[in-house]
Parts: structure tokens; C-alpha cells; sequence
């Protein structure tokens, strides 16, 4: 009966030929096969809704055709480990030769907006430039030039940022945490933190007055290995 039914669904579909070969279709058809198999076309463009999701049900339940619902891989990586994964990846890009920060900002379809890391702005070489730290000297110290993640991904952005949630590999400077209230990123997911400073106690003022959420990522895996070869 149940077949029955399944064909009197397809039948409301075709108009040039029956289907005599679903009853022995297999879960993987061959280019040779399938050139054989006869052509569908639908006597109505428009069919409804509903019976496309009768006939997706009575499919899971059918002996043959159930055998292409296989089961999904359970080892895939989850949203936050694949944006955090992102802002390392994006921090190897980084020339400094002490820190290197990547920074990833998603909108909230968990879509990349936009991603950034530690550099020297356009334009200027990364070879002329200095990478010390020069504290009677802010000329020749690195924190006169370099562009930090969070800056770069805020400025890089195509789209607006409002809503959006920031992931970086270190908690963002006072700085940064400024910029990112400005956009209208609402939260703040950090890997590393430094010793609290004047700096990173300002950003945790200004991130809390301005109803920001911060919150330190907690990953489910030890590692995640890229392999080219």
C-alpha cells in the first residue's frame, strides 16, 4: 500500500513517462544508469508544499528509497571553534615577530563579515617599519604604526557590523573596544587576555557601561589540523 501510494505521488509530477525503475532504485546510480533512467518534468511548476513533504516522509519510510537517508558525520566542528579557528588562522599572517592577534567578526546568519590581524597599515613596508617596543622613543616604537586585528577587521568590513559578534585570539585594548562599541558589535568572544592594565581595565569599562558582551571561548577540541597534502 505504501508503495502504492508513493507512486501515485510521483504520478501527480510526471507528464512524458512512468517511473518502472524506483521500486529497484539503488542508494548510488551510475553516469550509465542514470542516462537510462526516464526524464521527470512536472505538469504543474508550482506544485504545493505540503506534498512535497508527504512524499519526503513516505520516502524515509519506503525499504529501498530510505538507504539514501545515510546518517551525517558526527565529528564536524562547531560554530565556535570554526570562527575562532578563522582569527588564528588569520593571525598567522601577522609579521610580528612577538604577537601575533587574529580577529574574525560574524553577523548574526553565522556569515563572516569580516577578518583581520596585527599589521602595519597599507602602503607601508613591513621591512622599514619598526617591530621593537621603544618606550622613550614612540617614533621608533611599533605601537605608533601597527594596526591592531580588531582595527583592521572593523575597517575591512563590506557590511554594517550592527548586531554582529567579534572573535579574537586576545581581549581587545581600550583602543579597539571603542571602535567596536562604535559599529554596534554586541559581543566580544576572546581566546587569551593580558594582565589587567589601565588599558585593558578601561576596555572592561567601557565594554560593560555600553551593555557589551564579553566572554572568554571555551573550545571542545584540543586542536584543529589543517593538512595541504
Amino acid at each position: 500500500m505504501l508503495r502504492q501510494n508513493l507512486f501515485k505521488l510521483f504520478q501527480h509530477f510526471i507528464i512524458k513517462k512512468r517511473i518502472h525503475s524506483i521500486q529497484k532504485m539503488p542508494p548510488t546510480i551510475s553516469p550509465e544508469e542514470k542516462q537510462k533512467m526516464p526524464e521527470i518534468t512536472t505538469e504543474n511548476p508550482f506544485c504545493e508544499v505540503e506534498d512535497a513533504v508527504k512524499l519526503l516522509e513516505q520516502c524515509k519510510e519506503d525499504k529501498e528509497l530510505s538507504k539514501s537517508f545515510v546518517s551525517k558525520r558526527k565529528d564536524y566542528i562547531g560554530w565556535e571553534e570554526t570562527f575562532m579557528g578563522m582569527a588564528l588562522l588569520a593571525a598567522q599572517r601577522s609579521k610580528d615577530p612577538v604577537t601575533q592577534v587574529g580577529c574574525a567578526i560574524i553577523n548574526a546568519d553565522n556569515i563572516v563579515n569580516s577578518l583581520g590581524y596585527n599589521g602595519m597599515p597599507r602602503g607601508c613596508d613591513d621591512d622599514e617599519f619598526p617591530w621593537g617596543k621603544n618606550p622613550d622613543r614612540p617614533f621608533l616604537n611599533k605601537y605608533s604604526y601597527v594596526c591592531h586585528a580588531e582595527e583592521n577587521a572593523i575597517l575591512n568590513a563590506k557590511d554594517s557590523l550592527k548586531g554582529n559578534i567579534l572573535y579574537s585570539t586576545l581581549f581587545p585594548c581600550n583602543r579597539c573596544a571603542k571602535m567596536i562599541i562604535q559599529v554596534g558589535i554586541t559581543e566580544v568572544v576572546y581566546m587569551n587576555y593580558k594582565p589587567d592594565n589601565d588599558e585593558v581595565m578601561a576596555a572592561k569599562l567601557m565594554f560593560s557601561k555600553a551593555g557589551i558582551k564579553t566572554r572568554k571561548f571555551i573550545p571542545q577540541r584540543k586542536q584543529i589540523v589543517l593538512n595541504f597534502q
